[in-house]
């Protein structure tokens, strides 16, 4: 669906294309006229989909999809696909905003749920009856295949008496630090933590600009603008990194800092390229690399790039704690001595605060990276069966790595039809994702950036199930479930 508006003295003209809408438009309606700051919607509906566009103004729109909330704003000319049995709250923030409504069913009083706690009690039910086949990670299947070294690690930390610090701590961080190949791991309480304790360490705050790519997850803006920098939001390419075009055009004589997000860990920016751009522009390079844990680029790790790189052991990750963990990793000893200060309180020398990682953390995830290379190993299974089944199915594409050892945290296909398949799917207990479903400068705190672009992937991501215990024969399951949701929209075409 394209939405073009053009505006001049004579008023306004709104031109879409039906054609490209993902469904057949069975009934429309034009919401105006609305006292500004007025909430509307308030209801959830059981079948019908909706495709929202705004005409005029700003719209706000908060959405619960029985186990979450979002918020999202649309301005003139932007849409939003609203799924069925999702509670949406619409508010409309100025005087002459305007929403049109593209419905896939015709009216019918029975599929409105109006009452809220009707709705809860609903997704109850259904969360209740609802057993993933298969899951996007099964964390308790991981457990019980490393249950008999994790145990013997958590009892080995409670027998010590020792729960913050102290040698567990000190043993990941060597061991973590010898595994990538670089020279110091500092640990920290999590991912976001090491995002603010890297731009601390080299000194970011007030009045810097701080690229970061515009797919980035919301954690990336919120270490940012936790030490007051300015977000410059850089376009993406087609590989989901960062577009190295608009990054060269985003520079100013305020830069300090190049954030990189390696998403996903299918695929990698080109590094050399990124090297020099901010060795030319004399500015800092931090990596985030919560997707990548175990992946090389050019068989150098990524995280041992950058002057610091920063990891999330979050318990989806790749490398995941039972519970929050991170670390941030350099070679050099001035940011090294300057990150332990930070994580301690300043360690009386320094501006800090409490950001250790806990023993019974360190114990475990000592224990699972020893298994790293064998669960990346396998992941990489996964996805090599996906590619080979699923090319050439509807309009499905998707990434092949490059000069790059993939890590697979996800494995994410595009499609105009995803999510149609999410909710097919779903219906088929196989549980999907979309990483992630509302951009940065639509999340409300940063509702005051604009100016970039997703290539569109925002509205055509979905990733399907990847773990490292998945089973090829779910893995078998998933693909044909796949297959016969593009079998059906042929027919339907």
């Amino acid at each position: 669906m394209q939405v073009k508006i053009n505006s001049d003295e004579r008023g306004s003209l709104c031109a879409f294309h039906n054609t490209e809408c993902p469904f057949t438009v069975k009934r429309t309606f034009l919401v105006y006229d609305v006292p500004a700051n007025t909430e509307r919607g308030n209801h959830a509906h059981f079948k019908t989909n909706q495709m929202l566009l705004c005409l005029s103004g700003k719209i706000k729109i908060t959405l619960d999809d029985g186990k979450s909330t979002r918020i999202l704003f649309l301005n003139k000319g932007e849409k939003f696909f609203h799924k069925a049995l999702e509670w949406a709250t619409i508010l409309f923030v100025e005087e002459n905003s305007m929403l049109l409504s593209l419905c896939d069913t015709e009216f019918f009083e029975e599929d409105y749920i109006k009452n809220y706690d009707v709705f809860k009690l609903f997704w109850v039910e259904i969360w209740e009856k609802c057993q993933y086949e298969v899951q996007i990670i099964d964390l308790k299947k991981q457990y019980e295949k490393y249950k008999k070294p994790i145990d013997t690690a958590i009892y080995r930390v409670l027998e010590s008496g020792q729960y913050i610090g102290g040698q567990e701590v000190q043993k990941f961080e060597e061991e973590y630090a010898n595994y990538l190949n670089v020279n110091y791991c500092v640990s920290t309480s999590n991912g976001t933590d090491a995002l603010v304790m890297a731009l601390q360490t080299l000194n970011i705050g007030v009045d810097d600009d701080v690229l970061l790519q515009s797919n980035a997850y919301i954690a990336d803006a919120m270490a940012i603008d936790t030490v007051h920098a300015n977000i410059i939001l850089v376009n993406t390419n087609l590989n989901y990194q960062i577009d190295e075009i608009d990054l060269v055009k985003k520079i100013t004589k305020n830069t300090k800092a190049l954030l990189l997000v390696h998403m996903y860990g299918m695929y990698c920016s080109n590094m050399e390229l990124i090297l020099d751009f901010c060795e030319q522009n004399g500015i800092y390079l931090i990596e985030d690399c919560s997707h990548v844990h175990g992946a090389k680029y050019d068989d150098k790790y990524l995280g041992t790039f950058g002057d610091i790189g920063c990891f999330s052991f979050y318990p989806t990750k790749i490398l995941g704690a039972m519970g929050d963990a991170g670390c941030c990793v350099t070679n050099y000893e001035k940011y090294k001595t300057r990150l332990q200060k930070l994580k301690n309180y300043g360690c009386g020398e320094d501006y800090g605060i409490n950001r250790r990682m806990d023993s019974l953390q360190a114990a475990i995830l000592r224990e699972k990276l020893k298994n790293l290379d064998n669960m990346n190993i396998y992941r990489r299974e996964v996805a090599s069966y996906y590619i080979k089944n699923l090319q050439g199915v509807g309009d499905i594409s998707f990434l092949l790595p490059w000069n790059f050892t993939p890590a697979y945290y996800v494995f994410v296909i595009e499609t105009e039809y995803r999510n149609e398949l999410m909710a097919y799917l779903r219906s088929v207990n196989i549980e999907t994702l979309i990483h992630y479903p509302v951009p940065i400068q639509k999340e409300e705190h940063f509702k005051y950036l604009d100016g970039v672009r997703n290539t569109g992937q925002t509205d055509r991501v979905l990733s399907l199930p990847m773990n490292s215990e998945i089973s090829l024969s779910d893995v078998k399951y998933v693909c044909e479930k796949v297959k016969d949701f593009f079998e059906e929209q042929a027919e339907l075409t």
